[in-house]
């Protein structure tokens, strides 16, 4: 569940299979083009067993890759290409 928090962004709470809650936070989109990719995302690494954490950055990063094409769906980027975009994305943060 994505809970609207002003305008940081919003607060993802989710009961994990083994009944534990985790919580993470998104950042606040200015627009709707990247929905549906990024919950594609998200829900692929919650049906695939990713952490919370996990989920969230393969939405992310669907939803941010669609960007860069005209169009709701054009633009998704494969597994593989989002997959790259995580590890990249880890990269830049540990740097």
């Amino acid at each position: 569940m994505c809970l609207p928090e002003r305008e940081s962004g919003c607060i993802v709470r989710a009961v994990t299979r083994q009944g534990s809650t985790e919580t993470g936070q998104a950042p606040r989109r200015h627009t709707q083009a990247s929905d549906a990719p990024h919950r594609a995302g998200f829900l692929y690494g919650w049906l695939s067993g990713e952490s919370l954490r996990g989920c969230l950055e393969l939405g992310i990063v669907c939803g941010s890759i669609s960007t860069l094409e005209v169009g709701g769906t054009v633009g998704q980027p494969t597994l593989e290409r989002a997959r790259e975009a995580v590890a990249g994305w880890r990269r830049l943060r540990t740097a």
